[in-house]
């Protein structure tokens, strides 16, 4: 019977040998797929770091373009204003030139007209003294 008990725990003892490395295999297979997984999420955390910059960076950019094209429909504002000042400018010389243009030949002729009299009355002086 002792040979029977030991064989028994002789049998019990490689049994559970053989299950402790089974379960030493697979702990260092767990490890392996945790420094794996470590590695993976270290690799995530960055990439999240590096979008978050990159998203700052964006967000950034956005802001001085959103600037830059207030400043471009401020100007576009002005100029339309300027345009319009312009526009009124030239119909207020256009209409003042249609006045004075009319009034400019009017006291042309006047003048031709005083040239002559006075044209006239020195040669009409000149003749008297002549006689």
């Amino acid at each position: 019977m002792e040979n029977e008990v030991g064989e028994r725990d002789e049998g019990s003892l490689e049994a559970v040998n053989g299950r402790l490395s089974e379960l030493d295999q697979q702990q260092r297979e767990v490890v392996v797929q945790l420094d794996d997984a470590q590695g993976q999420f270290m690799a995530c955390k960055d990439e999240l770091v590096s979008l978050r910059n990159e998203k700052n960076t964006l967000a950034a950019r956005l802001i001085e373009m959103k600037t830059k094209q207030q400043a471009v429909e401020k100007k576009r504002e002005e100029v339309k204003r300027t345009e319009e000042e312009c526009q009124k400018e030239r119909a207020c010389r256009d209409e003042c030139s249609q006045r004075v243009t009319p009034a400019k030949e009017a006291v042309r002729e006047e003048q031709a007209k005083k040239d002559a009299a006075v044209t006239k009355r020195l040669q009409l002086n000149g003749t008297e003294r002549v006689k």
